[in-house]
């Protein structure tokens, strides 16, 4: 029994469906995934309260995205100089398979942990949800220029995080 605006989506359904792909979202961006329930929580009060404007977009499921990937944003700035606790950020403990596999998956997750909270929104964004840099530029409300130069030095970062790690466990 959701809301449903006039010849708009509903409201329920559009929950049931996004609520998982944002929490994904904003948990690699502020690297704690109960976080970032809360902050897509957040997300859906606001559409709520809004929905019969919001349900009438033609994609409801944008507006979502760009109000989650900002707050995660905000939220990431803001917790920047707390260290990260535990390891549930990113959705638990490791997957099962070989080791190595594994392994990369921890040492890629630590290093998005790493990158200051806009260049991990465009890793996110373009590298995981597989946008095109236009429409992460629309999202954080950037220019594309300023995607690309994040992307570039996100994967720089990145690399290097990933090369030293490699480097101590060859060199103890």
């Amino acid at each position: 029994m959701g809301s449903t605006g006039a010849e708009g989506a509903d409201f329920d359904e559009v929950f049931t469906a996004e609520f998982p792909r944002l929490v994904g979202i904003a948990g690699l961006i502020v690297g704690d995934r109960g976080r970032a329930r809360e902050i897509v929580q957040e997300s859906f009060a606001r559409a709520l309260a809004r929905w019969d404007r919001v349900g009438r977009y033609d994609s409801p499921q944008a507006w979502l995205t760009t109000v989650t990937v900002r707050q995660a944003v905000r939220a990431r700035d803001r917790s920047r100089r707390e260290p990260p606790v535990g390891d549930h950020a990113l959705g638990g403990g490791p997957t099962p398979g070989p080791a190595s596999a594994v392994e990369a998956r921890l040492l890629v997750q630590q290093a998005l942990r790493e990158l200051p909270p806009q260049q991990r929104a465009v890793v996110v964004l373009h590298h995981l949800e597989d946008r095109p840099i236009a429409e992460v530029a629309e999202l954080l409300g950037v220019r594309q220029g300023t995607v690309k130069t994040q992307l570039s030095r996100a994967r720089a970062r990145i690399a290097a995080l990933l090369e030293a790690d490699v480097i101590a466990e060859v060199h103890p």
